[in-house]
């Protein structure tokens, strides 16, 4: 069980069909992969992508699969508190491949209100190690 205050709750893809993921996030700037089945213990220890500084809220929070099969994950906010403070920001990433340190990919919006909500485009493209 997390001692975190909850902020969002979404879907997580599932390698098998049968199993039912469910990802929160949380006002550390983290978030938690949990199994319906299982219960208070998470799948995944807490994940805090700009951690370990204190980070602002994930306040949204989306996963889903790509064409490769390659589990994705946006979020507004989680970014450290000290130098992103006042700024409002939209992370793509790849999840749990090595991928995922070469496509984190943070969106920084000067705007005076927060976005509440963000909505997500999917578009095809590959990756080459000349666009790395």
């Amino acid at each position: 069980m997390s001692t975190q205050q909850l902020e969002d709750i979404c879907w997580y893809p599932s390698e098998d069909e049968d199993k039912k993921l469910f990802a929160t996030a949380h006002n550390d700037g983290s978030y938690i992969v949990w199994d319906i089945e299982v219960g208070q213990k998470p799948k995944k220890d807490a994940t805090t992508p700009y951690g370990p500084f204190p980070c602002k809220r994930i306040g949204k929070l989306k996963f889903w699969k790509d064409n490769d099969e390659e589990v994705m994950c946006a979020f507004s906010g989680g970014m450290p508190r000290r130098d992103y403070g006042d700024h409002f920001t939209v992370t793509v990433k790849a999840e749990g491949s090595l991928l995922s340190v070469c496509l984190l990919i943070a969106f920084l919006f000067t705007l005076q209100r927060k976005a509440l909500c963000f909505y997500y485009f999917f578009r095809i493209f590959r990756l080459t190690a000349c666009d790395i």
